[in-house]
C-alpha cells in the first residue's frame, strides 16, 4: 500500500486549492494510490488483469507506467511535460507536489482521459482475454 506522509499538511491544502475538485481528488487518488489504472484495480479484484490495454499484455498499468513509460501517450507526455518541466518531468514526486507542475501534469492526465473512464466503461480486448502478464518489464521514454 502507498501511503505519502505529507499528507494533509497545510502545503498539501495550500497545493490543492488551485486545483478544481476534479483535479483535486485525481492528485489523491494518485498520492494514495487509489486509483481507477488496472494495476489498482487488479489488486481490488476490480479486474482480472493488470496489464496495461495499450501494452499488448506485456506491462502492468501502474502510476509509473501510466505517467512515464506508456507509449500509447508518448506524445501527450512530451507535449504537456517534458517539453515544459524537462527533466524534472520524469520525477512522479515534483510531478504531485510541486505547483509549477501540477497544472501541466492535470493537462496531461486530462489529455489521457484515462482518469474519465469509470468501472462501467466496456473492457478492452485485452481485459476480455483474461490475459496475465508475462513481463512486468517496463520501457523507458
Amino acid at each position: 500500500m502507498q501511503f505519502d506522509k505529507s499528507l494533509p499538511l497545510k502545503s498539501y491544502m495550500c497545493l490543492i486549492s488551485q486545483l478544481s475538485r476534479n483535479h483535486s481528488a485525481i492528485l489523491m487518488q494518485l498520492h494514495t494510490g487509489h486509483t481507477p489504472l488496472n494495476a489498482h484495480l487488479f489488486r481490488i479484484k476490480c479486474l482480472e488483469t493488470p496489464v496495461c490495454s495499450h501494452c499488448w499484455g506485456l506491462i502492468v498499468e501502474s502510476m509509473q507506467h501510466f505517467l512515464l513509460k506508456c507509449p500509447h501517450y508518448d506524445y501527450k507526455w512530451f507535449a504537456h511535460l517534458t517539453c515544459i518541466l524537462r527533466r524534472e518531468a520524469e520525477s512522479i514526486p515534483h510531478l504531485l507536489s510541486a505547483p509549477n507542475a501540477l497544472k501541466h501534469l492535470t493537462k496531461y492526465i486530462d489529455m489521457t482521459k484515462r482518469f474519465t473512464l469509470s468501472l462501467n466503461t466496456a473492457p478492452t480486448a485485452h481485459h476480455q482475454m483474461n490475459l496475465l502478464p508475462t513481463c512486468t518489464h517496463m520501457g523507458h521514454h
